[in-house]
């Protein structure tokens, strides 16, 4: 294994420890703090849940991926700290700008179908279209 293969492999290492760490810090900040002990009993069954094992996976392919495509991982020997540093700090910012509008479209779509739903029941019963048990069947 050549010395440029040697520092690739020990950054992506580092970067999986890292996302998972950050991942799991929130999902435990998260428990202790919004009281998930009614859904679940324990801290490491909440934390290894089927469902939040695959979005960790999924959050550990999405930053890793977007590391790999902004060049971090192309010429790891020799890197300024500063064009390391600019990289890292640009990669975050644009990830995390991804994450913030992918959450506020999928918020959105969810607000936006709920309210449609209200305005089309608050209609038909203002207007009494038709029989209220039918209205709440459709």
């Amino acid at each position: 294994m050549t010395r440029e293969q040697l520092h690739r492999l020990r950054y992506l290492a580092v970067d999986v420890c890292s996302i998972t760490a950050s991942y799991f810090s929130y999902n435990t900040l998260r428990f202790l703090t919004e009281k998930q002990g009614r859904l679940y009993s324990t801290l490491s069954g909440y934390l290894f849940d089927t469902k939040s094992l695959w979005v960790g996976l999924l959050y550990l392919l999405f930053w890793l991926s977007l590391f790999a495509l902004s060049g971090y991982y192309n010429k790891p020997v020799s890197k300024s700290r500063i064009s390391e540093l600019i990289t890292t700090t640009t990669s975050v910012l644009v990830g995390v700008v991804i994450v913030f509008l992918f959450l506020l479209a999928i918020f959105d779509l969810i607000v936006g179908v709920s309210n449609d739903a209200v305005n089309f029941l608050n209609s038909a019963i203002g207007a009494k279209s038709a029989p209220f048990k039918v209205i709440i069947a459709v």
